[in-house]
């Protein structure tokens, strides 16, 4: 006899954001990124608060001067493991130059229509990453479809909004002629 009820799964995740696992992590970029600045504000408490700005050739000044402002990458992925649409945040100069590299290479271009395997290994400092692309292949239209239902703002990521919200606040609108919808760069 089990001390769990028969059936039971633990439950998934609920975060809309990716984080990588140890292991592989086996990820699809559904759409085109937001780039910019990111650097972390600190209150009296000691929380902390991410700062994000719009990209520009001029570094913006840091917070701290001991911590550096990162250049991060934001979109919207289809991960695999929690079988959700999520934001993933790149900081790491290693994984953006490996998905760089492969967008300007005619034999992959551009990275929405392929599978990214990134594995990951070690702890804190000792972080490495390794991104393998997998074998282009079609959207499944499940995920096309969630996706399409979702539609995440990552501008919301600039003001420290949810880009998520609007799901929860509004009815999902078929855009108009002169509206875009992100899956619109998505290989069907």
């Amino acid at each position: 006899m089990s001390f769990m009820p028969k059936g039971y799964e633990m439950p998934k995740s609920n975060s809309h954001y990716l984080k990588l696992q140890d292991g592989d992590n086996l990820v699809r970029i559904l759409a085109k990124p937001i780039m910019g600045w990111l650097d972390w504000s600190e209150d009296g408490d000691g929380k902390r608060s991410p700062v994000r700005t719009p990209f520009t050739d001029q570094k913006p000044a840091p917070i701290k001067a001991d911590k550096p402002v990162k250049h991060f990458w934001a979109f919207p992925v289809w991960d695999y493991k929690d079988k959700a649409v999520k934001i993933w945040e790149i900081t790491q100069a290693s994984i953006q130059e490996v998905i760089y590299n492969l967008d300007s290479d005619e034999s992959w271009g551009d990275p929405t229509g392929y599978d990214l395997k990134i594995n990951r290994t070690g702890e804190k400092l000792e972080t490495k990453y390794s991104v393998i692309a997998r074998p282009p292949k079609p959207l499944a239209k499940e995920i096309i479809a969630e996706f399409k239902e979702v539609n995440p703002d990552l501008n919301e990521l600039f003001s420290n909004g949810d880009p998520f919200a609007k799901q929860a606040d509004q009815e999902p609108q078929e855009p108009g002629e002169d509206e875009e919808i992100n899956v619109a760069n998505i290989p069907f």
